[in-house]
C-alpha cells in the first residue's frame, strides 16, 4: 500500500525494461518511486509532486533529459531538485560536461550497477531525512523564539505595573510618617490614629504584594522545590480555613469545608496551600458580610476537581477573561474596599501547572464566583 508520506524518487527513461530494473534496485528503500517515460511528463510530475532526488535519462524522444534539467533548473521552484544522470552516452568528457554545467550533481552510465545505484540514492535519501530534520528543528526553535519573547514583552509588563503598585503603599506610609516626623507635637491623638492606620493599611498592602511576588518568581527561576506525595485535600482544606477564620469572622462569613476525609491527590503540600490560601482569601475579600464561602472538591475520572465558592459580587464576562493572565493587569476592590495584589492568581495558574492541572472560573455579576482547579489522583497522572 502506497504510504504517501514517504520521500519521493522520480525516475525518468524512455526505457521499460530500465524503469523496471531502477524500480527493482531501490526497491529496499523507504521510498515511493514514480516513473515517467519522457522529459514532458517528468515537468508534469515535479508540479504535482515534491521528489527529493530525480534519475534522469538523456537520450529520450522529444525533449532529452538536458533540456528537461534546463526547464527544471530554471524554475524557481524546482531548481535546487538533486538530478542524476543515467544515459548510454558517450563517456567522452565534453557529453559530461554538458550534463554538469545543464545542473545534474552526478551520473551513472548504463547498464547500471544496481548496488552503486542503491548506494547512490540512498546517500541522498539520508541527506533528505537531515534536512526535513533541520527544518522542523527551526520551525521549533522559531515557535520557541516567539513564544519567548512574547513571554519576556508579558513580564516586562507585569513588572512595570508591579513597581507602579509598590510605588502607590510606600508613597502613603512615606507621606505618613512624614506627617508624624514634623507635625506631630500638633495633631490631636485622633490624627495621629489616623497616620498610624494610614501606616499600617499601606505596610500591609506592600508586605502582601511583595510576598506574592516573591512566591512568584521563585515558580519562575526553578528554584522551587516540589515534593509531589499523597496528600489529604480534607486536612489541607482544613488547615487553611483554620488559618483564614479571624479574616472571615471579622466580616461575620461562614467559611463551609465540604471536602470529604481521605479525599487524596498526588500533589506538592505547599503549592496546595497556596493555591487554596489565594482562593479562599479572594472569596473572603469580594463576599459582602454574613455570606457563605464554600470548598468542595468532586472526582473526575484520574483528577480531582477542588473549588472555592462564594456568594460574592460576582463579575463580568470581560473581567473573567483578564484573570489568569500576566500580561494583563487586573485587580478588584473587596467589599470592605481591602486593595488586591493582582499577583495570587497568577500565582495559583503557575502552581497548578505545575501539576498538570487546570484553573478556571465560573462567575455570574451580583450572584458569586466558584474558582475551580485540579490535580491527579495519583503519580501515572502527575504530569
Amino acid at each position: 500500500m502506497l504510504d504517501k508520506d514517504k520521500p519521493w524518487v522520480l525516475v525518468v527513461d524512455d526505457n521499460d525494461m530500465n524503469l523496471h530494473s531502477m524500480k527493482r534496485a531501490l526497491s529496499h528503500l523507504n521510498i515511493n518511486i514514480e516513473t515517467v517515460k519522457s522529459g514532458e511528463s517528468a515537468l508534469k510530475s515535479i508540479i504535482n509532486q515534491h521528489f527529493f532526488l530525480i534519475l534522469m535519462d538523456v537520450q529520450m524522444p522529444g525533449m532529452n533529459g538536458f533540456e528537461t534539467v534546463s526547464y527544471i533548473r530554471g524554475n524557481e521552484n524546482y531548481k535546487n531538485i538533486p538530478i542524476i544522470y543515467v544515459t548510454a552516452i558517450s563517456k567522452e568528457d565534453k557529453y559530461v560536461e554538458e550534463g554538469y554545467n545543464q545542473g545534474a550533481i552526478d551520473y551513472l552510465f548504463k547498464p547500471v550497477n544496481p548496488h552503486i545505484l542503491s548506494c547512490k540514492v540512498k546517500i541522498f535519501l539520508e541527506l533528505h531525512n537531515k534536512k526535513e530534520e533541520l527544518v522542523q528543528l527551526n520551525s521549533k526553535l522559531a515557535e520557541s523564539e516567539k513564544d519567548l519573547m512574547e513571554s519576556n514583552a508579558n513580564k516586562d509588563k507585569f513588572f512595570s505595573i508591579i513597581s507602579h503598585d509598590l510605588k502607590c503603599p510606600f508613597n502613603g506610609i512615606l507621606g505618613a510618617t512624614e506627617m508624624l516626623v514634623s507635625y506631630y507635637d500638633e495633631l490631636s491623638s485622633e490624627e495621629a490614629k489616623e497616620m498610624i492606620q494610614v501606616v499600617r493599611e499601606s505596610s500591609t498592602k506592600a508586605y502582601e504584594l511583595l510576598e506574592g511576588l516573591l512566591e512568584w518568581a521563585q515558580t519562575q527561576t526553578g528554584r522551587m522545590e516540589y515534593i509531589f506525595e499523597n496528600i489529604d485535600l480534607y486536612e489541607q482544606s482544613t488547615k487553611t480555613i483554620e488559618l483564614l477564620k479571624t479574616n472571615a469572622q471579622n466580616k461575620n462569613i461562614f467559611l463551609k469545608n465540604e471536602v470529604k476525609e481521605n479525599t487524596l491527590v498526588f500533589a506538592d503540600k505547599r503549592a496546595t496551600e497556596t493555591v487554596l490560601r489565594n482562593l479562599i482569601t479572594n472569596a473572603i475579600k469580594f463576599t459582602k458580610p454574613d455570606g457563605i464561602i464554600k470548598v468542595e472538591t468532586e472526582k473526575r475520572d484520574s483528577e480531582i476537581a477542588i473549588s472555592v465558592s462564594d456568594s460574592g459580587i460576582g463579575m463580568s464576562d470581560k473581567d473573567k477573561n483578564k484573570l489568569f493572565k500576566i500580561e494583563v493587569h487586573h485587580t478588584t476592590v473587596g467589599t470592605n474596599n481591602e486593595a488586591g495584589t493582582g499577583v495570587g492568581l497568577i500565582l495559583c495558574k503557575e502552581l497548578v501547572e505545575k501539576h498538570g492541572g487546570k484553573i478556571w472560573v465560573e462567575s455570574e455579576l451580583g450572584v458569586g464566583s466558584k474558582f475551580i482547579f485540579t490535580l491527579p489522583i495519583n503519580k501515572n497522572t502527575q504530569f
